[in-house]
């Protein structure tokens, strides 16, 4: 009996984290549900993006590689969504990859950044990436996708809200 009982879960876990539907299609973008940002390995470049659907109670693993077909990087640390665009920051490999919220595809990658850690959205054209190890912010334009100037804080910032 306890036998059938590890076969049944192992069984039911293997199935809940299938990617496609009865047509062959991934489904992660039907329903509510909601990204996972996956770091990796400190130096490894393995980082990923999931996203959980309670609807169908599935994970989808590895998207931003299965979609793009290259990794995502090293450490990404924070997404937000904002419009019809993704941007996820990546920490160690210094930038922000740009996708398509709709189905993921990048759009830009943004480097030259200093171990940027989140992304606060002020306007419809403007955005500030925090730092762990710069003293300023970094201003994105949004129209361009690219970095736009600096502000000056004097010391590292990690987070941002945006009021």
């Amino acid at each position: 009996m306890k036998t059938l009982l590890i076969f049944l879960a192992i069984t039911a876990v293997i199935l809940s984290c299938t990617r496609e539907n009865d047509t062959g299609k991934v489904t992660y973008l039907d329903g509510d549900g909601f990204f996972i940002v996956d770091e990796g390995n400190f130096m490894a470049g393995n980082g990923s993006l999931s996203f959980y659907s309670p609807d169908s109670a599935k994970i989808y693993n590895d998207l931003f590689l299965e979609i793009n077909g290259r990794p995502l990087g090293d450490v990404p640390n924070s997404m937000e969504i904002y419009g019809d665009r993704g941007y996820i920051v990546v920490n160690n490999s210094g930038k922000i990859e740009v996708v398509n919220k709709s189905d993921l595809k990048s759009v830009k990658t943004i480097t030259g950044l200093v171990s940027p850690r989140n992304i606060g959205f002020v306007s419809s054209s403007r955005a500030y990436v925090t730092s762990m190890y710069s003293d300023s912010l970094t201003v994105i334009d949004l129209d361009l996708n690219s970095i736009a100037g600096y502000i000056e804080v004097r010391r590292s910032t990690e987070s941002i809200a945006v009021t």
